[in-house]
C-alpha cells in the first residue's frame, strides 16, 4: 500500500512539472504594467521596442484578439522577446501618459513604438495571430514618426514636388490622426 502510495505521488509530481513546463512554453504576451515613462525607460534598458494594446472592456472584437491571438504560444514567443507589451483601458486608463501623444477612435487599436516612443506603427481592428505576426514586421520597418520627420525636413528646404506633396500631406495626416 505505502509503495502504491509513493509511486503516486512520484507520478503526481511528474506530472505537475510537466503541466506548468508546459503552461510556460505556451505562454502568450506577457503585459506589463507601468507609467508611460516607466515603459519608455523598460524599453531602452532591454533594446526593445513597445507594444501597445488600447481596448475598452465592451468591445468584443478586443477579446476575441486577447483570448485568441496575444494567448498564442507563437505570438508570446515573438513579442516577449522583441517588446514590451502594455494593455491599457481607453475609457478606465484614459489618464495613462501613452494618451497624450497617441489617441485610439476605434477599439482595439494596436500601436507598435521604438524604444524612446515614438510611433512606428499602428493598426485598427482584430487579427488573429498570423496577421499580427504578418503585421508586426510590416510595422517595425514602416517607422511612421521618422518618416514623417525626413518628409519635413524636405518640405522646410524647399521641396515641392507632386510625390512629396502627397507623401507629406497624407503621412501628416496619419501622424496626426494617430496623436
Amino acid at each position: 500500500m505505502n509503495k502504491n502510495i509513493l509511486i503516486i505521488s512520484r507520478l503526481l509530481v511528474v506530472i505537475a512539472l510537466l503541466v506548468s513546463s508546459s503552461i510556460m512554453r505556451g505562454q502568450g504576451i506577457v503585459f506589463t504594467k507601468g507609467t508611460y515613462e516607466e515603459i519608455i525607460q523598460h524599453a531602452k534598458n532591454e533594446g526593445k521596442s513597445i507594444f501597445v494594446d488600447v481596448y475598452t472592456t465592451w468591445c468584443v472584437p478586443c477579446k476575441k484578439m486577447s483570448a485568441i491571438t496575444f494567448s498564442d504560444s507563437v505570438v508570446g514567443e515573438y513579442y516577449n522577446k522583441n517588446f514590451i507589451s502594455i494593455k491599457l483601458d481607453a475609457e478606465n486608463e484614459s489618464t495613462h501618459g501613452f494618451f497624450t501623444n497617441y489617441k485610439a477612435d476605434a477599439y482595439p487599436t494596436v500601436f507598435w513604438l521604438n524604444k524612446y516612443g515614438e510611433l512606428l506603427d499602428k493598426q485598427v481592428g482584430f487579427m488573429d495571430p498570423t496577421q499580427l505576426l504578418d503585421r508586426t514586421q510590416s510595422a517595425v520597418t514602416k517607422n511612421l514618426e521618422a518618416t514623417h520627420k525626413l518628409l519635413k525636413f524636405k518640405w522646410d528646404n524647399g521641396e515641392r514636388t507632386f510625390t512629396l506633396f502627397s507623401e507629406y500631406v497624407f503621412g501628416t495626416m496619419r501622424v496626426f490622426e494617430i496623436g
